[in-house]
């Protein structure tokens, strides 16, 4: 297929919708083009939507032009897999992020008096492996998040996933049960 090649999944994201539904470890754009006629070869696709039919009130079980339709944007997606669009953000509130989490991290390791070696390699253990270098050079202190960055690692609302990721780092301290150690909103870079 020659649309293949351009690797785009339209303006919704439909490939990122269908990866993250289906919990399919593929590029967004690969599931993308795995639903069109012909080309469905995936298993763990396909028993996804044996189990989850998406769809809306007028058409409850899609099939490929319905999938069509929304990729082009001539259906919405299905409310259930609507996402709402990461907050823009300039360079500066990028860098002031990338300064509270790393603040936090030193912080966290002078008030528990831990190894930062280990500390760092705990961290990078729960941040996803294409994100792992650059938290690495954001918490070390060799660079900071670029905008664009940080809108792909975007959750909801003001939160990230650098900051998800302390937190879970966080709760498995022993003195995390107590509340006695800094929250990550009340930091400041």
């Amino acid at each position: 297929m020659a649309w293949r090649r351009f690797g785009c999944v339209g303006p919704f994201g439909l490939g990122l919708l269908l990866s993250q539904a289906f919990r399919v470890a593929l590029p967004p754009h690969e599931v993308f083009w795995l639903l069109l006629p012909g080309g469905l070869c995936c298993s763990a696709v396909r028993a996804g939507l044996a189990t989850l039919p998406l769809g809306d009130a007028d058409c409850p079980v899609w099939g490929p032009l319905e999938f069509w339709a929304c990729y082009g944007g001539l259906r919405p997606v299905p409310e259930a897999f609507a996402v709402s669009p990461a907050p823009v953000i300039g360079p500066r509130q990028a860098t002031l992020l990338s300064n509270r989490w790393r603040q936090q991290l030193r912080s966290l390791i002078d008030t528990h008096q831990l190894d930062p070696a280990t500390i760092l390699a705990a961290q990078m253990q729960l941040a996803g492996e294409e994100h792992r270098r650059d938290f690495y050079a954001v918490l070390t202190g060799f660079r900071a998040y670029r905008p664009l960055e940080l809108s792909a690692l975007w959750l909801d609302g003001d939160r990230y996933r650098p900051q998800q990721w302390l937190e879970q780092w966080i709760a498995t301290l022993p003195s995390s049960k107590t509340g006695d150690e800094p929250s990550l909103t009340r930091l400041t870079a």
